[in-house]
């Protein structure tokens, strides 16, 4: 067989059908496609009947297989921006708050009952003293009032024996003193007995002020304390951010605040507080996770966005394949339609041509040309072509509603929402090249390079699994500043000191690594499947294309013939009805002759039908049912 330049006859004239219909608007009064979940609409069709680009253009446009095919696209393309979201930019923010109340450990509880007994010890100790001076004051007084008593000096000697020495000896240098230095002796005395009891006046202040000053303490201090108070508060916020090499870059903020006390005291300690102030600590700095074996480069770390993003691909492609797949069903359904509408006709001229038979009989009979058991034999013959046309009635009525089923559609009791087709069969020639149409179904088959783009998903799932078989060995790097202070957070925001700096290593290796060598087994079959799949599609593409090549030749030289057969017959019929007018032939002759018509019209309309069919199943098989207006275009 010669390969016709460019394309052949048949997909000169039915490409541009199915390719306009893409964008066409249908006549036929429509709604918006439904959302996911609502009824399917009704649409009600012209009286003139339905194109072949309108039936197309309607089921395109509500075919529910084509709507779930988009809502598929939908849902992987859900599926790159979920494994995409893995590189989004986290922040983490965390604030922690703690009051913890606990008793005191004994030996603390001692300590500061020690300290309060100590006070307590030394205040008794001021007040013995107070009372000591305060006595040898009026001692000193009662002295100087009365110098000869001289038991009052022996009561001294008990606080002060250096001063009741010093009483003592001047006593007696004024007792052996002439009478001339003994009134100079005296003025000593009394001076001295002056300035000593200034003297003890001052420490008597003195030891007065310090008594009230301890008392005071003691009085702030309080009792010891048996429970203390712990408050730690921490809070930080990070900003995450994993890239597809793997590294992970994380700036970070922190503040920790640490203070303490006992139940119930002030803070200062002569108060009886821990006199401790309140530590807060502020960091700023970033942390890098640069992963040196498993989990490095974005052939693992990126492997499930990429994966899914090929997978979106296959999911376009396999939309592009169900548009051919829903439009070869409904192009199938409408030439059954044809053919139904068809027959009902040749059935409605089969049933005239009857009737007029049965009133030339019953005419013949009546000029005794032909006898009465003629009539029964006429009679007989219009009502099974009556019966023929209500067959294909019938018939017709199921291809309305199985077209109707194809384009998606719902209907009513309302004829008009049950479709006719309007179009004729069309006319068609022999096929290419069979070796051509095979090399163009497989460059133009969507379902095979979806088959293939699915193969490279899963082997880009598998490349990931392989890499993850090694061990983990993440090198961690830190640096910050630093920030402390105590009392106020503005105080220790004021002088930040560093950097400081930190490196650390984190090594993680399965010993069975079952979960990472199962996974990448999995993988590898998933791969395998995929790819006997893909395989198996190409075997079955070529075949296909090979019967429907065969076939379509067939099925033209079918239509042919028929068509001479109709002529044939059509001439032969109006001779035999004038043969019978004048008796050359029989009733029973001419039945039989216009039966043979009817068969030989029934066997074209097969023909034309079958023609039809084969062609649209070849140009499916090839992939060119459907020409998109562009890739984009289809997309959209």
């Amino acid at each position: 067989m010669t390969r016709m330049p460019g394309r052949s006859r048949l997909f000169v004239l039915a490409v541009p059908i199915v390719a306009v219909a893409v964008t066409a608007t249908p006549a036929a009064a429509q709604s918006a496609p439904p959302a996911p979940g609502q009824a399917a609409p009704v649409v009600t069709f012209p009286a003139q009947g339905l194109t072949l680009d309108e039936a197309i253009a309607t089921t395109l446009q509500h075919d529910p297989a084509l709507q779930q095919s988009r809502v598929d696209v939908q849902r992987r393309q859900g599926l790159v921006q979920q494994f995409r979201g893995a590189f989004d930019s986290t922040l983490f923010i965390t604030a922690q708050y703690t009051h913890r109340t606990q008793e005191m450990s004994e030996s603390s509880k001692d300590t500061e009952r020690r300290k309060r007994d100590d006070l307590d010890e030394v205040i008794a100790n001021r007040e013995k003293n107070l009372a000591e001076v305060s006595r040898l004051s009026d001692l000193l007084t009662a002295i100087r009032n009365n110098p000869s008593d001289g038991s009052v000096i022996d009561e001294v000697a008990r606080f002060s024996p250096a001063t009741a020495a010093t009483l003592r000896m001047l006593d007696g240098l004024i007792a052996q003193a002439a009478p001339a230095q003994r009134q100079e002796f005296s003025a000593i005395r009394s001076d001295f007995l002056s300035s000593a009891l200034l003297g003890f006046e001052d420490e008597l202040e003195a030891a007065r002020t310090d008594y009230d000053r301890l008392r005071q303490d003691r009085a702030n201090l309080g009792d010891a304390p048996i429970d203390e108070v712990f408050i730690d508060a921490t809070g930080s916020a990070t900003l995450s951010k994993l890239y597809r090499s793997g590294i992970t870059f994380a700036p970070f903020f922190d503040s920790t605040f640490n203070g303490t006390n006992f139940k119930g005291k002030p803070r200062a300690a002569e108060y009886g507080g821990k006199g401790i102030s309140d530590v807060l600590q502020f960091r700023a700095g970033v942390n890098v996770t640069l992963p040196l074996l498993r989990g490095r480069g974005a052939r693992s770390v990126a492997a499930a966005e990429r994966a899914a993003a090929i997978d979106v691909e296959a999911g376009q492609l396999i939309l592009d394949h169900q548009q051919a797949a829903s439009v070869l069903r409904t192009v199938q359904a409408y030439w059954n339609l044809r053919a139904a509408q068809d027959a009902v006709t040749i059935a409605r001229q089969s049933v005239e041509f009857q009737t007029t038979l049965t009133g030339l009989t019953n005419q013949i009979i009546g000029v005794g040309d032909l006898p009465q058991v003629e009539l029964a034999r006429a009679r007989a013959s219009e009502a099974r072509a009556r019966a023929q046309a209500e067959d294909a009635e019938r018939r017709l009525h199921e291809a309305r509603v199985a077209l109707a089923d194809a384009m998606g559609v719902a209907v009513t009791g309302d004829p008009a929402t049950l479709p006719t087709a309007a179009d004729a069969f069309p006319q068609g020639g022999a096929p290419g090249a069979v070796a051509g149409l095979i090399d163009q179904a497989v460059g133009q088959r969507a379902d095979l390079k979806a088959a293939t783009r699915s193969i490279d998903a899963s082997t880009t799932l598998v490349d990931a699994a392989r890499d993850d078989l090694r061990p983990r060995l993440d090198l961690q790097v830190g640096t910050w500043f630093t920030a402390l202070g105590e009392g106020s957070g503005p105080k220790a925001l004021d002088r930040w000191v560093g950097p400081s700096a930190g490196v650390g290593f984190q090594y993680e290796k399965p010993l069975g690594n079952n979960q990472a060598e199962g996974l990448l087994a999995q993988r590898e079959a998933d791969t395998a499947l995929r790819q006997i799949a893909q395989r198996d599609l190409d075997r079955r593409i070529r075949l296909s294309v090979v019967e429907s090549a065969g076939t379509l030749e067939q099925a033209a030289a079918r239509v042919a013939q028929a068509e001479a057969a109709v002529g044939f017959y059509e001439t032969t019929v109006n001779a035999e009805l004038q043969r019978f007018r004048t008796g050359d032939v029989t009733l029973l002759d001419t039945v039989i002759t216009q039966q043979q018509q009817i068969d030989a019209q029934l066997a074209l309309v097969l023909a034309r039908q079958e023609l039809a069919q084969r062609l649209a199943q070849l140009q499916f098989q090839t992939g060119t049912l459907v020409t998109l207006p562009s890739a984009a275009g289809a997309r959209d």
